[in-house]
């Protein structure tokens, strides 16, 4: 939340704040989340402004990483608007989705040690698709991301290749996300 990172009672619902970021920074709020497959939590923090005539790009945000002990790692400082964090099947990299620069950033990362280092940009994104947000990845390790402006497109993000794009009749598309016994189902908010 807006605060921190928060422990969900499903059995409930009730919340528990486990971890307080950013407290001193009433200004800003948590945009989007992921977890590697030790169970840490990749998050990203962006001015509550963002997307308004408000914003300017001084307002910087941060990209952390909370491990299992709550202990927190700054990944990045001062970046604008991190979305879509997903990790290649061997966990040895990390993509996410610069949607203020539209690009797509890749990391090299250690699983064990549950450190992103080695930032660059993996490809840039062309001007007919507007503010890129959510990420999936499938079994092939291509991106699936979504648009503001009502696309939902598939990359190598190896090549930087546009493989395939799909008009979805609707504007604010969000996020992907592949489900389903065998991951053949792909959500889209």
């Amino acid at each position: 939340l807006e605060d921190g990172l928060y422990r969900l009672d499903t059995g409930n619902g009730a919340i528990d704040l486990v971890l307080p970021l950013e407290a001193d920074r009433t200004e800003y709020r948590f945009n989007d989340a992921g977890c590697d497959a030790m169970g840490r939590v990749l998050i990203s923090s962006t001015a509550k402004c963002y997307g308004t005539p408000a914003y300017t790009p001084d307002m910087k945000g941060s990209f952390y990483i909370v491990d299992t002990d709550l202990s927190l790692k700054k990944i990045v400082d001062e970046m604008e608007h991190y979305n879509g964090i997903v990790f290649t099947g061997d966990n040895r990299s990390l993509y996410v989705v610069d949607s203020y620069n539209k690009r797509v950033l890749s990391f090299d990362y250690d699983i064990e040690k549950g450190r992103a280092t080695g930032m660059r940009t993996a490809f840039n994104i062309p001007d007919e698709f507007f503010a890129p947000d959510g990420m999936a990845m499938d079994e092939e390790e291509n991106v699936y991301i979504t648009f503001w402006n009502g696309w939902l497109t598939k990359w190598d993000p190896r090549e930087g290749r546009l493989i395939e794009k799909i008009a979805m009749g609707c504007p604010y598309v969000t996020c992907p996300a592949f489900a389903g016994n065998d991951r053949r189902d792909l959500y889209i908010t």
